[in-house]
């Protein structure tokens, strides 16, 4: 969040994976992360799933 109130930034964008429950529990969230501590509004964008179609 340094960089962002030393920079100035005006909006921070952030891919999500969009995991909920267990998952977000042992792996964490970044993007919540920024969004509580940002000094700036924060877009987050959930990513679309990878799938490979047969």
């Amino acid at each position: 969040m340094k960089v962002a109130r030393d920079k100035k930034i005006d909006l921070i964008i952030i891919g999500t994976h969009g995991r909920t429950g267990i998952d977000r529990f042992l792996f964490g969230s970044t993007a919540e992360k920024v969004v509580r501590k940002a000094p700036c509004p924060v877009l987050s964008v959930r990513l679309p799933e990878h799938r490979i179609e047969e």
